[in-house]
């Protein structure tokens, strides 16, 4: 995806200080998230162990002691060889009326990190 083509600044997460878990549904398949590329308020970009075809509707999840958080997308692009699908990397959008649900994703995710709660610029 082109730089020129995000409309909200992307910002690094270090997933290993997630005290949570982030899971990515489709409709027949559950992945749990070990690697967070960018996130910003209308996208995520993402590491999967699996192809995920352009236009897949998504959700993600994130739980952690008595908070959950869920937002719903699409996947916009992934990049890698479907029939080797070891750890590929994917866009998803998050929907249009979600960019509330989005600013509550993002917050719960830097809220419960193991270090200051703050994302890496």
């Amino acid at each position: 995806m082109d730089f020129e083509r995000r409309r909200a600044e992307r910002l690094a997460f270090d997933m290993r200080e997630c005290l949570g878990m982030l899971v990515l549904e489709t409709s027949d398949e559950e992945y749990e998230i070990e690697t967070i590329i960018d996130i910003s308020l209308t996208g995520i970009g993402l590491e999967l162990p699996a192809y995920l075809e352009p236009e897949t509707r998504v959700r993600l999840g994130y739980e952690e002691a008595g908070i959950s958080v869920g937002i719903d997308g699409v996947v916009v692009w992934c990049d890698g060889d479907p029939e080797v699908p070891e750890l590929l990397r994917l866009g998803v959008r998050f929907d249009e009326a979600s960019v509330d649900a989005g600013s509550r994703f993002l917050h719960a995710l830097c809220r419960y990190t193991v270090s200051d709660g703050r994302l890496r610029a």
